[in-house]
């Protein structure tokens, strides 16, 4: 029974779950609506000094050094052009959206703390709220050494944070085409020998991604968020259909937080025309593992469904290997990450998202040239997973095709320009366009955006368009099939600061 309810919605039940940020989910027994937050809480881990010299404080804050606070705020309008979905979605949309940066430095000590925020005017619940970074750091100039605590961005995989692959770091995703980069959270040791940078991290605790805002109401899921994969509600048997409704089992926010991590960064001739970079960690996933429950979900009587979910923390071991090498404009990147996850050991009877081993080999190169006389930038990517045999799960795992919801795309060819038209006294006018191809989803992506700034001002206008000719619930699915609804133009003004 449970594998003809999931084999249509299973698809989408991993990318609703496993892009919200967990840490103060609330579900109401009662079948009212029950918010579900997704405002990041950012939590740091502390370091006792004692009595060392090395790190007397009254010799480290000497004076007040450098101080800054930059950011912006805007006005964002966004109109889709297709009808929406559900009654709670919109054809259009407007935000206030910012980005605040406030940087400090004392002595040997600096510390900086960044905040996104972007507040639906129309949609109550349409709030979200990050801070990619927050972290005090300790310089010591005779040792070389640096130590870090709080969250901090850090480039683990150049290919990974260009392509946003989410493998390494977590990410803001309100906007699965243009996710924001987070830092892992914990303590970061930064070790300078000649020709060899170290980087050790560890953590006692976890923040995952962040996603779409939604709720649940008498047993429905729901949110005008259109990047949103909303799972079916409709349970078919033979020629008759009935009601599947869902509960969720949240987890405590102990058992979601409370999860270590360690790593470890080191960097060759960094500062060479060849550039070599070897990481690796054993951290949780970025993305929830979702486990399903469906054994005798189905009422006898009126034939309707309800299936609990399940979202959970599974760790797993991630390595890369990097090389780039820099000669005058030119810049080629190479890149092989390996990510095998633990086996999340659910029930016999539960299903859930299938887990496999996965390597990703990829390309990039970047090249700087004028184009007409205006400075311009050139970016290429390519990648390809390639997976390995499941792992672990119940007995209706292989039931379930959602293991690719972790990564939005099993291949992908990317391809931007970036080109400053015009550079003003003050300021400037600067085109970027970008196309991505997908050869498995046989899916593409098209976008162009226009900025304009002028000292304190600045004003964009842009449009995306999806194409792909895959079903959008096949098990060959991606974001380009799921979301081709979603062309949309948007536009928008700000002020910097």
């Amino acid at each position: 029974m449970a594998n003809r309810i999931f084999r249509n919605g299973s698809t989408g039940l991993a990318i609703w779950l496993s892009t919200i940020l967990f840490p103060n989910l609330v579900l109401a027994s009662e079948p009212t609506a029950s918010k579900l937050p997704s405002v990041l809480v950012a939590q740091t881990s502390s370091l006792s000094l004692g009595n060392s010299s090395f790190l007397k404080l009254s010799e480290r804050f000497l004076k007040h050094d450098k101080k800054s606070f930059t950011g912006n705020f805007g006005l964002k309008g966004t109109h889709f052009l297709t009808e929406k979905r559900s009654d709670v979605e919109s054809e259009n949309y407007s935000y206030l959206n910012g980005n605040l940066l406030l940087k400090d430095k004392k002595g040997d000590f600096d510390w900086s703390a960044e905040m996104v925020f972007e507040l639906s005017s129309e949609i109550q619940r349409e709030a979200y709220v990050g801070a990619p970074e927050m972290f005090v750091r300790l310089n010591d100039e005779d040792s070389g050494v640096r130590v870090s605590i709080g969250r901090q961005k850090r480039t683990w995989s150049e290919l990974d944070e260009s392509l946003g692959l989410g493998v390494w770091q977590p990410q803001l995703r309100w906007d699965y085409l243009n996710p924001i980069q987070q830092g892992l959270t914990g303590a970061f040791f930064d070790m300078k020998f000649d020709s060899l940078d170290v980087t050790l991290y560890g953590s006692p605790i976890f923040l995952p991604d962040q996603g779409p805002q939604f709720q649940v109401k008498e047993g429905r899921i729901e949110s005008a968020n259109r990047w949103f994969w909303k799972p079916q509600n409709r349970l078919r048997l033979g020629e008759d259909s009935s009601n599947l409704f869902y509960e969720l089992e949240t987890p405590k926010v102990d058992e979601i937080v409370m999860n270590p991590s360690l790593g470890g960064m080191m960097k060759v001739d960094p500062e060479g025309p060849l550039e070599v970079q070897l990481a690796y960690a054993y951290k949780p996933m970025n993305q929830f593992f979702i486990g399903y429950e469906c054994s005798g979900c189905v009422d006898p009587l009126t034939g309707d469904g309800t299936a609990k979910i399940h979202p959970m923390v599974v760790n797993h071991h991630v390595f890369t290997a990097e090389s780039r090498w820099v000669r005058e404009e030119d810049r080629f990147l190479f890149s092989w990450t390996v990510d095998r996850p633990n086996d999340p050991k659910i029930p016999s009877d539960w299903g859930g998202s299938e887990l496999r081993p996965v390597s990703i080999p990829g390309v990039g190169y970047e090249r700087k040239f004028s184009l007409v006389q205006f400075p311009s930038t050139l970016q290429l990517f390519y990648f390809q997973e390639l997976r390995g045999g499941r792992i672990g799960g119940g007995d209706l795992s292989s039931d379930v095709e959602s293991s690719s919801d972790r990564y939005s795309f099993d291949d992908l060819l990317s391809a931007s320009l970036s080109t400053k038209l015009r550079q003003l006294r003050s300021g400037y006018l600067e085109l970027q366009t970008k196309y991505a191809y997908s050869f498995k989803e046989e899916g593409s992506w098209l976008s162009a955006q226009l900025t304009y700034q002028r000292q304190a001002f600045s004003a964009h206008l842009g449009f995306d368009v999806l194409g792909s000719n895959t079903d959008p619930l096949s098990s060959e699915a991606g974001l380009f099939s799921r979301y081709r609804s979603n062309d949309r133009v948007y536009g928008g003004i700000g002020f910097v600061f």
